[in-house]
């Protein structure tokens, strides 16, 4: 079992400079975000936090998941309603795969086609000790690479995570309004309601006889008044 280190401060990770270099050269990587130069600049220029998880075997680099934490604000919208603002701290990967030594190097000569399979879980192993992840974002890996395949086993295993692709979404409308018109226009400030029957009356004038009001009332209805809303809001 290898030693798993996890880097989460800028001046631990520049002091793996040397070793860093060694172990791309070892693994043949050839990608500019996963040098440690480019990692360490980019987490200074975000003012990110570093989470570089590390995998030691006999002292030497044998695989390694760069990962930064970004921790902002996102919108919380259903169709075009923005509903809110949420805080969340979100895991990203530096470029599209983890960094893991070839097997043969790995074990002394010896295959190990169980090599790949072993680092992504440790990785999320160790990643699903860390209580201030909310989320792990990879939204730039290939479905169908490496780690991209391996997902839907670490979602079943023990390693606590769920993955949920966007594919796997499922549309549901759910919007709370007052019970009545009335009760809503009560709501409204004087101004607001004002307005609202000076435009109802500017409406009825510029399509006199062609106007007609619709109301919705059940949850079936729901999906036609967004419909609607969308493309309401698409012409304006």
């Amino acid at each position: 079992m290898p030693k798993i280190s996890v880097y989460r401060q800028l001046s631990e990770l520049e002091q793996l400079d040397d070793e860093w270099g060694r172990f791309l050269c070892q693994v043949g990587c050839d990608q500019i975000q996963h040098t440690l130069s480019y990692i360490c600049a980019a987490v200074r220029r975000g003012g990110f936090q570093p989470v570089v998880v590390v995998a030691r075997l006999r002292g030497k680099i044998i695989a390694a998941a760069p990962f930064y934490l970004d921790d902002s604000w996102h919108s919380i919208r259903i169709s075009v309603l923005k509903l809110g603002r949420a805080k969340l701290r979100l895991l990203k990967l530096f470029g599209d795969e983890f960094l893991i030594a070839n097997a043969g190097d790995v074990r002394g000569g010896e295959p190990d086609e169980f090599l790949d399979d072993d680092v992504y879980n440790w990785v999320f192993a160790e990643l699903a000790t860390i209580p201030e992840i909310d989320l792990i974002a990879l939204e730039e890996i290939a479905v169908q690479g490496r780690l991209g395949g391996r997902l839907d086993n670490i979602s079943h295993g023990t390693s606590g995570w769920r993955v949920l692709r966007k594919a796997d979404s499922q549309l549901c409308h759910c919007i709370l309004f007052p019970r009545s018109f009335d009760e809503y226009q009560r709501s409204l400030k004087s101004r607001d309601r004002t307005n609202l029957r000076r435009r109802r009356k500017r409406l009825n004038e510029r399509f006199a006889g062609g106007l007609s009001l619709m109301e919705f009332r059940s949850p079936e209805q729901v999906p036609h008044l967004l419909a609607a809303v969308n493309d309401v809001y698409a012409k304006t």
